[in-house]
């Protein structure tokens, strides 16, 4: 074989080759490119999410706090404290982690009746003081439901973020 064919031979593989790498690359670049905007849209997602759920969260935590004030206020305004913690809930309880859903609701319940009995007995003081800590333990756990870290503990996050 000549040193010509050599070359033409070489040169030929070579530039099959440079075309299937090209090929291989570009396939690679157009998965790695949908892979990329697939997380962005993830990523938007989940901030849309987040923004919602502080969202509900804060507001579902001003209603708790308004219906704690008025826990033995007149029926009719603690009642009406109630319908409109109710109303927030029906349009809002998938923002809401499920255990502050849960218990924003059962605190609901349980303060619309709250003020409509005065204690007589150790027993019903018993009762009142379990409803009272049933609608009470609801801030706490609309807070830590947000699932974001506390400002205060901003070290100890930045130290988990970063895996340090």
């Amino acid at each position: 074989m000549s040193t010509e064919v050599a070359a033409f031979l070489g040169a030929l593989f070579g530039g099959v080759a440079v075309v299937i790498g090209q090929v291989f690359v570009s396939n690679k670049e157009r998965a790695d490119r949908q892979k990329l905007a697939k997380m962005e849209r993830y990523d938007k997602y989940i901030t849309v999410a987040l923004e919602k759920r502080l969202e509900c969260h804060q507001q579902a935590f001003s209603l708790w706090y308004d219906l704690m004030w008025h826990l033995n206020a007149e029926e009719n305004v603690r009642k009406a404290k109630a319908d409109e913690c109710e109303n927030f809930w029906k349009n809002n309880n998938f923002y809401l982690d499920k255990e502050s859903s849960d218990a924003f609701k059962t605190a609901i319940i349980v303060a619309s009746s709250f003020g409509e009995y005065v204690p007589k007995s150790d027993r019903d003081i018993k009762e009142r003081k379990k409803d009272f800590q049933t609608i009470h333990k609801v801030g706490n756990l609309l807070r830590d439901g947000i699932g974001l870290p506390y400002l205060q503990d901003h070290e100890t996050w930045e130290k988990r973020i970063l895996g340090e």
